[in-house]
């Protein structure tokens, strides 16, 4: 790893920036091309097994398009205040002018990883609803929660750990 973080963004890290937001707007495109044919309520809800047990109206489903859009630029904003507040971060190591580079790049590629993961299954949630509304598929794909919450796990204590080692 590269110590200044800017490089190792530089070299591809721009792709990842953007490719979180990429999945959702993809995700709200699809729901797009089916709006038309949706019927007025639409399933905003689903229970342990993935099936409907809520209505709402269907423009009620770009709310998750939004929330989801919403978070994915908090996140981005997050994994940038290293730059010009990282008193604000709450990070397992102290900063010092030797570690600042190696941590803030384990720093950033953390939250580019999350923002990923979290994108991702945002992005799942909203085709499968949108699909559910239609009943192509009447579940939504719930193994995909223990998934999602299995890799943001995985995620955070891995680079919890690469925190320590670079400071």
């Amino acid at each position: 790893m590269a110590d200044n973080p800017d490089e190792t963004l530089d070299r591809g890290g721009r792709l990842w920036s953007w490719l979180p937001t990429l999945l959702l707007v993809a995700a709200a495109g699809y729901q797009a091309s089916l709006f038309g044919r949706l019927p007025a309520e639409v399933p905003m809800h689903f229970d342990l097994h993935g099936q409907p047990n809520g209505v709402g109206p269907k423009g009620s489903l770009w709310i998750v398009v939004v929330m989801a859009l919403v978070f994915d630029g908090l996140l981005a904003f997050t994994g940038r205040l290293g730059d010009f507040a990282p008193q604000l971060l709450n990070l397992p190591v102290k900063l010092t002018d030797e570690n600042r580079g190696r941590v803030l790049g384990v720093y950033r590629g953390m939250i580019r990883a999350m923002r990923l993961e979290i994108d991702a299954f945002m992005a799942l949630m909203i085709v499968a609803s949108a699909r559910a509304a239609l009943d192509l598929s009447l579940s939504v794909p719930m193994a995909a929660v223990g998934v999602f919450v299995g890799v943001l796990l995985a995620t955070v204590v891995g680079y919890a750990v690469a925190l320590k080692r670079a400071g």
